[in-house]
């Protein structure tokens, strides 16, 4: 992969992650609660900056490369070049937004709220555009020797919100970050886990997924009642009588308990063969 779609993919997953934020403000001021001022004017001051001074300028290197390479080009995008202007003026109208003339913050919110609005939807627009068919056009059109120049060409400069030596005043928005993501990994391993739930219709299932997770554990009915959970043929717990299905559920939601973790890729894959089965 050409080093510098690396780098500007890495920086369009990074700013995508600061948007998230933001639009997490614009959330809470829906359900009635204050937004966080200071961040979002951190969030502004950060989008008013290091867009225009080091992600948008490499992208307009490539932009004008492919179009000098395949003026046909030009027609399958939009101008990306005067686009990066208008993101600097919705950064810039973000900006002034989240900075109301002092002891007006209450009543400027609603208007705020929809200039971030319009701010973040335009963003990831602006971003799926260059995703989607930019990137994919630079790829398939521009040469080795084109990459190898751009790669040369192409500067850097330390990013004061995502590198490791963050900027004091980026700190709190990068733990804010942070959080959010650490938030969203826990969300998505509760959908997971409700989607292996949904798999397990009884004990012929139970053991099905402990077979493909290469566990020794076993879910058998027991001749007086109920049902017991071996793991290498030990018993470890036993289920009063109650229907299959359920007992499926007490077994596997035991073992997650017991800190037993189901391997991601295998939990995608019983995901979609349930789906698939409904």
């Amino acid at each position: 992969m050409r080093d510098t779609l690396s780098l500007l993919r890495l920086e369009h997953w990074n700013l995508s992650r600061l948007l998230a934020v933001i639009e997490e403000q614009v959330t809470l001021a829906e359900a009635g609660e204050r937004m966080d001022e200071e961040l979002l004017r951190l969030a502004a001051e950060y989008f008013c900056d290091y867009p225009d001074r080091c992600h948008h300028p490499k992208e307009d290197l490539v932009y004008q490369l492919l179009v000098k390479r395949d003026p046909a080009a030009r027609a399958e995008l939009r101008d990306l070049v005067a686009d990066h202007r208008q993101l600097h003026e919705l950064a810039q109208a973000f900006s002034d937004a989240v900075r109301p003339p002092a002891g007006n913050s209450a009543t400027a919110e609603p208007a705020a709220r929809d200039v971030i609005v319009q701010f973040t939807t335009h963003y990831r627009q602006h971003m799926r555009l260059e995703e989607e068919r930019f990137f994919r056009l630079a790829e398939e059109r521009l040469s080795r020797d084109d990459w190898d120049l751009l790669d040369f060409t192409m500067f850097d400069e330390d990013d004061p919100l995502f590198d490791n030596a963050t900027e004091r005043r980026f700190a709190g928005l990068r733990g804010r970050i942070e959080a959010l993501a650490e938030r969203d990994k826990a969300r998505r391993a509760v959908i997971e886990a409700a989607e292996r739930l949904q798999g397990l219709s009884g004990i012929e299932s139970f053991n099905e997924m402990m077979t493909a997770a290469g566990r020794r554990a076993r879910l058998l009915g027991m001749a007086k009642g109920g049902y017991g959970l071996e793991i290498d043929r030990e018993l470890v717990l036993f289920i009063p009588d109650c229907p299959a299905e359920r007992a499926a559920w007490c077994a596997y939601c035991f073992l997650q308990g017991s800190g037993w973790r189901w391997p991601a890729e295998k939990a995608r894959g019983v995901a979609e063969e349930t789906r698939a089965s409904a």
